[in-house]
């Protein structure tokens, strides 16, 4: 798997610096757009300080799809029993 997501690395010790700078640029250097142009270790440290009192969270259509056909089978369950 590292040959395909880590194609420049030759060692072990290699793969880990470079997957060690994936996470930091992620956390330290990447502005979300959900997070109002602040990265995300950012939003954590405001977050633990307190001035940030929620925290967006993009909804997951698949996810509510998921939990609406659950509902939808427990409404004809419902509906069969009460026939």
């Amino acid at each position: 798997m590292w040959v395909v997501l880590h194609s420049q690395v030759a060692s072990y010790d290699e793969l880990n610096a470079s997957i060690c700078k994936t996470i930091d640029y992620y956390i330290n250097k990447d502005p979300q757009k959900r997070f109002n142009g602040l990265t995300a270790g950012e939003m954590r440290r405001e977050a633990l300080k307190g001035s940030i009192k929620s925290c967006p969270i993009a909804p997951n259509h698949r996810i509510e799809r998921y939990w609406q056909k659950i509902y939808e089978k427990k409404i004809k369950e419902a509906k069969k029993i009460l026939s």
